[in-house]
């Protein structure tokens, strides 16, 4: 039981890791967009 537990919090710690890896990517991505955007008008 314990170990079923362990296992469920694992997959939802990667999964809340994996999220905020994709959030810190994306907002980097729209930061360097609107930087370029903001350098060419």
């Amino acid at each position: 039981m314990l170990l079923f537990l362990f296992s469920i919090y694992m997959l939802m710690y990667q999964y809340l890791f994996k999220t905020l890896i994709n959030l810190i990517i994306i907002k980097e991505i729209i930061g360097e967009y609107y930087g370029k955007s903001k350098v060419n008008y």
